[in-house]
């Protein structure tokens, strides 16, 4: 009967060495950025703007690594623009910059990856048009558009380099919404400013500010997302509150409730919440248990649920407990539609990227031409290992390099006959077996990859008696 040798790390049967994990991904409203823990930065989906960070309009379908000049520790994406953080703490954008989204002084669009400002930042956030920072030393700074006081920087003036907000330097945390921003001091307390139609602001009003404005007075707030025109808080006790638009559902109240509420309240039911993220117009979160929840806007799956119109409560997305992190698109309604309507993240072995939703542009990164999936596929990005395989003496190795591989795959076999009259196959993200050849009893093979397109792809080697071995790489 034939068996499968399969990765089980106390049987030594299968280990792998030089593994790559995903460290964070996050949403434009049409394509997606992923950061590796070898501080490199992997794009995909639609380069319009340049929000990818590599000097072509042609969007890609399978995630490209981006911005290759430095190593980086921190990446945030608007709707069409991209901010980054270098490992040296100095702050770099890319993108849509006409009107100074980017922050590097003038207003144009840049389409490789440029330094901005060389002081010690922390992290940073972008909305629709507009990117909020926050430094080492805790105050916070602002660029870009401002028509409804985004910047909170007392004025509606559009800047095109980063100004400070106020004079504290107590800030924690920051979030840009759509046209509004959200922050937490250090003291827990929850403040906001920008546009306020429809009350994601939180005060009690409709109207907007143009500076930060202390929302409530509880100091147990811990994390925040703005969504379009929506915003959703995690307090230190695990709950979840939403304020704002609510005419998809979004505040995850259930269906018919009110079109909008400018105040925080509680969703009910969701508790033990350890992560948030608001997109366009749905959201999610990951409970402590590891499982993720979203509602909201579904109509092409941006939920990871079968299409409906909206998902009106928190409800449990698949049936896994590894989920590890997620980000929603980032997004606007224009025209009486929605556009950014997809979504990434990954699990807790966080070696693969999980999205769904739609994929008009390519912006799940699948190398599919689907419109959109309704569920979550976890196989994007997918980081090759060098991996080893024991064969019955269990001193025998099975590997391959060089990985990256650009011509050649060599494949490293135990110098035995096992493996003649075997066969080794290459096989694409999607299934497709794109080379087959026999084996022989040469402890070195040599595969030809130079006719396949770059992207990752798994490697099946079977021996002479039905044990099949598993590797991967990436073809440049």
């Amino acid at each position: 009967m034939k068996k499968l040798i399969l990765l089980l790390l106390s049987c030594g049967l299968w280990s792998t060495v030089n593994a790559q994990t995903y460290v964070g991904t996050t949403c434009g409203t049409e394509s997606v950025i992923a950061l590796r823990s070898d501080s490199t930065l992997w794009g995909w989906g639609n380069n319009g703007n340049y929000e990818l960070g590599y000097n072509s309009f042609s969007s890609v379908d399978t995630p490209v690594q981006i911005a290759s000049s430095q190593k980086w520790i921190y990446a945030a994406m608007g709707s069409f623009h991209t901010m980054a953080i270098a490992s040296d703490s100095t702050l770099w954008g890319w993108g849509f910059d006409l009107v100074g989204s980017i922050g590097k002084g003038v207003f144009d669009t840049s389409s490789l990856s440029v330094q901005v400002n060389t002081s010690h930042w922390r992290m940073v956030s972008c909305g629709m048009a507009h990117s909020v920072a926050l430094r080492n030393d805790g105050t916070l700074w602002a660029t870009g558009y401002n028509l409804y006081g985004q910047l909170g920087t007392g004025d509606t003036a559009t800047f095109s380099s980063f100004k400070q907000i106020d004079a504290d330097n107590d800030w924690k945390t920051v979030s840009a919404g759509g046209l509004h921003t959200l922050a937490i001091k250090k003291n827990g307390t929850l403040w906001a400013w920008g546009y306020n139609v429809a009350g994601q602001l939180g005060n009690g009003t409709t109207v907007t500010s143009l500076v930060p404005i202390q929302i409530g007075t509880d100091t147990n707030w811990v994390a925040i997302s703005g969504g379009f025109e929506f915003s959703l808080a995690l307090k230190s006790d695990g709950t979840v509150w939403s304020w704002g638009y609510n005419q998809n559902s979004q505040l995850g109240r259930g269906a018919g409730t009110i079109l909008y509420d400018s105040l925080p309240r509680q969703i009910s039911g969701l508790n033990n919440v350890a992560s948030i993220s608001a997109g366009s117009v749905f959201a999610f979160v990951i409970k402590k248990d590891g499982t993720l929840w979203g509602w909201g806007f579904n109509q092409y799956g941006d939920l990871g649920m079968p299409a409906l119109p909206s998902v009106d409560t928190p409800t449990q997305v698949d049936s896994s407990t590894t989920w590890k992190h997620i980000s929603a698109a980032q997004g606007f309604i224009a025209g009486g539609g929605v556009v950014g309507l997809h979504a990434a993240g990954f699990k807790t072995s966080a070696t693969a990227i999980c999205t769904a939703g739609a994929n008009y542009i390519g912006q799940l990164g699948s190398g599919t031409s689907a419109t959109q999936q309704e569920y979550f596929g976890c196989t994007v990005g997918e980081i090759p290992t060098t991996a080893v395989a024991t064969v019955s003496n269990h001193t025998d190795e099975v590997s391959l390099y060089p990985n990256p591989a650009n011509e050649m795959v060599y494949l490293k076999l135990p110098d035995n006959t096992q493996f003649q009259s075997g066969y080794a196959e290459i096989i694409n993200v999607n299934g497709q077996v794109c080379l087959k050849q026999l084996l022989t009893s040469r402890a070195l093979q040599q595969l030809d990859v130079h006719n396949l397109a770059a992207g990752y792809y798994f490697v099946n080697i079977n021996d002479a008696s039905g044990n099949m071995y598993h590797l991967k790489f990436t073809k440049q």
